[in-house]
């Protein structure tokens, strides 16, 4: 009976609550809950905790007692404000102008946005909140190229400090696409202290070219970056390119020991390796680069009538099956399509070779395409060239150092001795006729002299070459810092010559007075 008594009241008390409430409120509380029909039980959308049904006395009092400032504030507001407060968190985080201004420069270069995105919508309604919390005016499309102007100032100013009164090694090359030809210009020192010493690599500029690819141009183009850092042609120890003529040309008239004895404007032949042989520079080093060096290699390899034509073979049958029949086959197989190699790279050939060996089992097991091919011989080239392709790899470390190279190179040379297959011996062969070539370079007989790794392959005469060319790197090294010093005398002599004059015509002055 008391139960019964019990349990009427508390229903007059939530008629009474839901008559008090009005409709209004108790929608607002409604707003806060999300009811679980399975579970019949409604979640609270700040907290998450649950209560059993929809009763308002309870789903008030949850609100009063846990997040009573929440609760009072919306009661007092709108609807569309008590959905709109309800989505919002408070964040807080450490930043400052300085850093907001680096990221969004780095939007528009390193991460390629056009400046539009600035202005987007989307974009805006992030930054606005921490443009206003930091007190600065919106970057945007019409004022980012300001802030990139001053990165860029402050940028090459640094630099200009890291490369004074030291040798620098440059790194050259000519890329086209779509019609547009770029000159890139990479820098690379070591930076040593008393606690580290690091290689540094640095993009001094990528330019378009607009003229025939000429030495002579490549040259001033060069000229015109190296003079926003300051940086004279006596400073470089060495330049780094592929073996264009036209690369060659444009070292060879950077030096004044050569300048005289220009051959011909010619942009034709990418590889002209002899004529690296025939120039004799007198401060600045050609080096050969070396993963083109190696694909060089690979290259008069793939050149063979025998290999060529087996290689034209295999691109014909990753033709085939990249047709749009065969294509629908490998993949309702689950097999990955071939891709098809580019000519003038041949590790790109290589990946082509691995891709068509992966799907023997499944073309010669299957009948659903027909193929004629030798996977034997494709078996062999993949075991050629395996190690070369993981020294290219290597190779294009940009920490790589001469005598690492070198090694690499050797370790390639050891792979090739010791192998039986007739693919790797021509390698060998055209790995013996390039090597020859190297060690004739002074910077790398240099190297290999100071790596105690490998300097013990060095004959007597070369060990001379080497110390040689040491000596007279230390000698440009003391003329540089020489030449600094001596700039520093000089405007400490004019500095005391002038304060040594005034102080003479003070005494005659004082003189003439007594």
């Amino acid at each position: 009976m008391y139960m019964l008594i019990a349990f009427v009241k508390s229903v007059c008390a939530e008629h009474y609550s839901f008559c008090k409430m009005g409709k209004d409120e108790i929608k607002k509380v409604h707003n806060f809950f999300r009811f679980i029909a399975e579970e019949n039980k409604s979640m609270c959308n700040v907290c998450g905790f649950k209560m059993s049904g929809t009763y308002l006395t309870n789903l008030r009092r949850h609100l009063t007692i846990k997040h009573g400032d929440i609760f009072n504030e919306w009661s007092k507001s709108g609807d569309s404000q008590v959905q709109e407060s309800v989505k919002k968190r408070k964040i807080s985080y450490l930043t400052s102008e300085e850093s907001i201004i680096s990221s969004i420069i780095k939007i528009v270069t390193t991460d390629g946005k056009p400046f539009l995105f600035l202005d987007s919508e989307g974009f805006m309604d992030i930054m606005n909140p921490i443009y206003s919390s930091l007190g600065m005016n919106p970057i945007t499309s019409r004022n980012v190229i300001n802030f990139v102007k001053v990165k860029e100032h402050s940028i090459k100013e640094n630099i200009k400090a890291l490369v004074k009164d030291k040798l620098v090694s440059l790194k050259i090359d000519v890329a086209t696409r779509m019609d547009k030809s770029i000159l890139g210009v990479n820098l690379q020192l070591i930076d040593a202290s008393l606690y580290t010493t690091e290689i540094v690599v640095k993009t001094l500029g990528m330019i378009q070219l607009e003229e025939s690819h000429t030495g002579a141009y490549i040259k001033q183009k060069i000229l015109d970056i190296l003079m926003d850092y300051d940086i004279n042609v006596e400073q470089i120890f060495s330049i780094t390119s592929d073996n264009g003529r036209n690369m060659i040309k444009a070292v060879q008239v950077l030096n004044d020991a050569t300048e005289d004895c220009l051959f011909n404007d010619d942009t034709q032949g990418e590889s002209v390796m002899n004529e690296l042989d025939t120039i004799e520079l007198a401060n600045i080093h050609l080096v050969r680069c070396a993963a083109h060096t190696l694909q060089l290699c690979v290259t008069d390899v793939n050149k063979v009538n025998e290999i060529n034509d087996k290689i034209s073979s295999c691109r014909t049958l990753c033709k085939m099956l990249r047709t749009e029949t065969n294509r629908r086959l490998l993949i309702e197989h689950k097999k990955n399509i071939p891709s098809l190699d580019v000519i003038t790279r041949w590790n790109s050939t290589y990946l082509m070779m691995t891709k068509l060996v992966d799907l023997k089992d499944f073309l010669t097991t299957e009948s659903y395409i027909y193929v004629d091919a030798d996977w034997d011989w494709m078996e062999s080239y993949i075991d050629a060239f395996k190690e070369s392709y993981e020294a290219t790899l290597k190779l294009q470390d940009k920490n790589l150092v001469f005598s690492e190279f070198f090694i690499i190179w050797m370790e390639l040379k050891l792979a090739c001795e010791k192998s039986t297959n007739f693919i790797k011996k021509k390698l060998l062969a055209q790995i013996k006729i390039r090597e020859l070539k190297l060690l004739e370079n002074e910077a790398l007989l240099a190297a290999i002299f100071m790596d105690p790794r490998v300097n013990c392959i060095l004959s007597n005469d070369q060990k001379r070459v080497a110390k040689l060319n040491l000596k007279k790197i230390a000698y440009r090294l003391f003329e540089l810092k020489n030449v600094s010093c001596r700039m520093v005398k000089i405007v400490v002599l004019c500095h005391l010559c002038f304060i040594q004059h005034k102080m003479f015509q003070r005494l005659k002055f004082l003189h003439l007075k007594i």
